[in-house]
């Protein structure tokens, strides 16, 4: 097995697309005078939860909710290479 390091360097931010999604997502679950609150398992907490799998979805990730209900997010590799 082939132990790869990642180099940052090649990574590419659309800081607007970046900023937008924050914003959104701060929006789910926000009260004027209180702040944000998604508590578990309330509408809020799906929807934000909803949200970000729709976002990792649309990055090419695959997506499941393990047992106690935390969003995982993995995109397959197609080589044999571990990557750290």
């Amino acid at each position: 097995m082939t132990l790869l390091r990642w180099e940052w360097e090649n990574l590419e931010i659309n800081i607007e697309r970046l900023y937008q999604d924050i914003e959104e997502l701060g929006r789910i679950g926000f009260e004027e005078n209180v702040g944000v609150t998604r508590l578990a398992y309330s509408k809020a907490y799906d929807d934000g939860v909803n949200f970000v799998k729709g976002l990792m979805e649309s990055a090419g990730m695959k997506t499941y909710i393990d047992p106690v209900g935390n969003l995982i997010g993995r995109i397959e590799g197609n080589s044999e290479k571990l990557f750290l």
